[in-house]
């Protein structure tokens, strides 16, 4: 694996998705570190998949309230994405050596996915964004979310 460096190609221009994907390349980079220690990937990735479904579930959420006509394509690219990462997790667990294939799955995740499939709904969504006043962070969705879990 190779770090990544955040760059303006990465952008959305979507404050609370740019911050949130500039933290799975932190997720990235740490597992760049230690890519060599597999006792020392498995945490970084279980917190990865963490942080990737709340991520994909903040922006699918989005998606819905902005009417994108190909959200459910979308969704279907965030499991396939999360299907991977946990046969990567499985198989670092029976002791394989998962480098390449990590490496592989990390850079088609930051070089495809948000280069093409995120960036093909940036104009919906910015344009959504534009006309409503019930704009919310990320932490305030969370929170949300969270009191309609508990209840």
């Amino acid at each position: 694996m190779s770090k990544i460096q955040w760059n303006d190609e990465l952008n959305t221009g979507i404050a609370d998705i740019d911050r949130q994907h500039f933290k799975i390349l932190e997720f990235t980079n740490r597992l760049d570190d230690v890519k060599t220690e597999p006792s020392k990937i498995r945490p970084i990735l279980m917190e990865l998949r963490t942080y990737l479904l709340f991520h994909f579930r903040f922006e699918e959420s989005l998606l819905e309230q902005a009417n994108y006509p190909f959200v459910k394509a979308h969704k279907r690219v965030h499991e396939l994405i999360i299907k991977r990462l946990i046969e990567l997790q499985n198989r670092l667990k029976a002791g394989d050596d998962i480098e390449s294939g990590l490496e592989s799955f990390l850079n088609n995740w930051f070089n495809y996915h948000l280069r093409n499939d995120d960036a093909a709904y940036v104009p919906t969504l910015q344009a959504y964004l534009k006309t409503t006043s019930k704009t919310k962070s990320s932490l305030e969705w969370l929170k949300k979310l969270i009191r309609n879990i508990v209840k």
